[in-house]
């Protein structure tokens, strides 16, 4: 039997890990637009406050990277973590292309 295409279909190009559920909330959000975006997942730099010494800080950073990769990516959104990933997407999506969600 040949596979129905479903609605789910068109998230074949959503990453597995941590990222992944960022890319279905972009598809979900904006359907087909996951692979202009290129989301990872790194450290950022230590809390130094006495209430979170040592903590890993919540960041994300955003750049355009359409000029320095042929993998098709275009919209770069490195954060230390998944929520803060999304925060990024908004951030973006908010201030850079004008719309809100």
């Amino acid at each position: 039997l040949a596979a129905a295409s479903s609605p789910s279909s068109s998230l074949t190009n959503v990453r597995d890990g941590p990222e992944a559920a960022v890319y279905s909330l972009l598809e979900r959000v904006l359907p087909g637009t996951s692979s202009v975006f290129d989301f990872q997942i790194e450290p950022c730099a230590t809390v130094d406050s006495n209430d979170n010494a040592g903590d890993e800080a919540k960041c994300f950073a955003i750049s355009d990277v359409a000029n320095q990769t042929d993998a098709g990516a275009q919209i770069k959104i490195v954060a230390s973590g998944p929520n803060e990933l999304a925060s990024g997407l908004g951030v973006y999506l908010r201030e850079v292309c004008n719309m809100t969600i």
